[in-house]
């Protein structure tokens, strides 16, 4: 497997544990259940760290491939550090959550909120993001 082919298996992990993370927190934020709370806060903070791995790998991907416009992979690198830099931002603030009452309290009903706002935020941008990379042409993810 060469750089290119890691990038787009990785590049779905942040976005997928989003999602699930989101879903989790709103769930227990309905359903008032500490343990979905935590759940989907502890998603939310490995997305967090995921998706730093995979901003990594794009610009391993990029240096393999050099049959790709310059200007096209600058907007997608460009977005993808915006939503890098939004997903740890996100996964600081559902630790923040987590940590900020003393364990076993539950996080504050205001902290879910705005980890659950975040997160939906960060959606809208990995999905821009991600628009962005698969309008790019990946021929050297078929060699």
């Amino acid at each position: 497997m060469n750089w290119v082919q890691i990038h787009l298996l990785i590049n779905h992990l942040p976005f997928a544990g989003l999602l699930f993370g989101a879903l989790a927190l709103g769930a227990g934020a309905w359903r008032r259940s500490r343990d979905l709370e935590v759940f989907g806060l502890l998603t939310l903070a490995v997305v967090g760290l995921m998706s730093c791995v995979v901003f990594q790998s794009g610009d391993s991907a990029v240096q393999a491939s050099s049959d790709l416009a310059d200007a096209s992979v600058q907007a997608h690198r460009f977005w993808a550090q915006v939503s890098m830099i939004a997903s740890t931002c996100l996964g600081t603030g559902a630790l923040w959550a987590l940590l900020y009452p003393k364990p076993p309290a539950e996080p504050p009903r205001w902290s879910v909120a705005l980890v659950l706002l975040g997160a939906l935020i960060c959606v809208g941008l990995l999905v821009y993001a991600g628009h962005l990379g698969g309008v790019l042409r990946h021929a050297a993810a078929l060699q």
